[in-house]
């Protein structure tokens, strides 16, 4: 989609698509915080959660519940294909899950997005950073072996 040019709080004109994108980021997100405090480990670790394998009935009703609508990640891939390749090859599909969260380990693949952005609904000028809307798109399989692990410990 196309975006207009845009104007800073200070009215300087923005527009190439890398300074709106900057502008954008810079008017969505504050800078973070200085983190402060002691953050050292003490002691042995704590955790006493049981591991659980998950199973393919678990994988299957979790991916039932996904929309075929919900918008596809950068890959393109959207959950009518992951439901799709479930039926097609389940048992490679669900080792893939298992792996994952039996090794404790979320893939680089998955931790990366996309945003894009939107118009806000009637809005009076659309050159101002705050009209835009930033949406951010996920990895599709990411977002489900996220949601295994959120019905798994009922979240």
């Amino acid at each position: 989609m196309y975006t207009p040019i845009l104007y800073t709080p200070s009215g300087e004109v923005k527009v190439y698509p890398k300074e709106k994108a900057e502008l954008m980021h810079k008017s969505w997100f504050a800078p973070p915080k200085p983190i402060t405090g002691d953050f050292s480990i003490n002691g042995p670790n704590t955790n006493t959660r049981t591991f659980h394998l998950v199973t393919y009935k678990e994988i299957q009703d979790v991916l039932s519940k996904t929309s075929n609508q919900s918008a596809p990640s950068s890959t393109g891939i959207g959950y009518k294909i992951l439901k799709w390749a479930f039926t097609a090859a389940p048992d490679e599909m669900s080792a893939i899950i298992k792996a994952s969260l039996k090794l404790g380990h979320h893939h680089k693949r998955w931790k990366s997005s996309l945003v894009i952005v939107i118009p806000k609904a009637k809005k009076p000028s659309y050159s101002n950073p705050k009209a835009w809307r930033p949406i951010q798109l996920l990895d599709t399989l990411g977002k489900l072996v996220e949601k295994v692990v959120a019905q798994e410990n009922h979240i």
